[in-house]
């Protein structure tokens, strides 16, 4: 039982150290100013590489790969969900956007969302960026892209 009560006190430090690490990186690294309610909302993340950038979502938008999508988004990613940033409605507010210099990216945003290819997205989400987004590197393709067929329905 020992043993089983120190693993799980490590993985949380793990998590706590992870996100940490992610939201200093963005504190340290965003403009001042980041906070603006635009839409669309400017932004400079790094552009995928054009393998990914150009790729479609091979995934048909079907309800089961939305909700799947809709699933992964409010609660089964680690080592956050990306409600914590982005928010319950997708729309930026999610309950840690206090103390960030850059804010999360609005997915209600219909004009910034069109401007995102698919492969964009897939690559941020697997990769990070600069504006303290995790890597998501833990999720297999097929999640990633119910992930974005998700994201994508939060601009409608």
């Amino acid at each position: 039982m020992g043993h089983f009560r120190e693993s799980v006190r490590f993985h949380k430090l793990k998590i706590v150290y992870i996100f940490s690490t992610a939201f200093l990186f963005g504190y340290l690294v965003s403009p001042p100013g980041g906070f603006s309610a635009e839409c669309p909302q400017p932004r400079k993340t790094a552009t995928a590489p054009k393998e990914f950038y150009n790729k479609g979502n091979p995934l048909s938008d079907s309800l089961e790969n939305i909700e799947s999508g809709q699933k992964l988004y409010q609660n089964k990613l680690k080592p956050l969900s990306c409600t914590f940033c982005h928010g319950e409605k997708g729309d930026g507010q999610g309950k840690l956007v206090k103390g960030m210099r850059v804010k999360p990216r609005n997915f209600t945003c219909s004009p910034t969302m069109k401007s995102i290819p698919d492969g964009q997205l897939f690559w941020i989400i697997q990769n990070g960026s600069n504006s303290g987004m995790p890597a998501y590197k833990n999720l297999t393709d097929a999640q990633v892209w119910q992930l974005i067929l998700y994201i994508r329905q939060l601009a409608n």
